[in-house]
């Protein structure tokens, strides 16, 4: 099983805490970091991807912090993924063919092509509201 990196899990609950604040309130990174036990270095470093990706926006001055780019129910969990992993690939040999010199003969490229699929799927019909949505009725950022 492959797993999911520290960089989506913290991003997704920075993502969540940012959102469930509402659209137009903007949110510094002290008030994340506190609030969701993550370090403020390692936030700055998720946060440049997050901008670059545009999933979300930042203004400076005394009402400053970060907000998202657009409204929540449009950001897919697919689109944070990629903003913070680059590719999502469980191989890399489905990405770069070039990589794997049995690519024809391969017994199981298929069947691992066809669960990678799946997962973008899934991804792609989770949005952040929904997410939010789940957040707070639980009331807990874990894990």
């Amino acid at each position: 099983m492959f797993e999911i990196s520290t960089r989506l899990r913290y991003g997704l609950r920075a993502l969540i805490y940012i959102a469930a604040k509402g659209e137009t309130e903007a949110v510094n990174l002290s008030e994340i970091s506190e609030q969701e036990s993550i370090s403020r270095k390692y936030l700055e470093n998720i946060f440049k991807l997050l901008k670059k990706d545009k999933v979300i926006k930042s203004a400076r001055g005394r009402q400053g912090g970060y907000t998202l780019a657009k409204p929540a129910n449009q950001i897919t969990l697919h689109h944070i993924a990629i903003a913070l992993e680059g590719n999502v690939a469980l191989l890399d040999c489905l990405n770069y063919e070039q990589m794997c010199d049995k690519k024809t003969e391969c017994g199981v490229r298929e069947f691992w092509n066809d669960y990678q699929e799946y997962i973008k799927k899934y991804l792609d019909n989770i949005t952040l509201l929904e997410m939010i949505e789940k957040y707070s009725k639980n009331k807990k950022s874990c894990p």
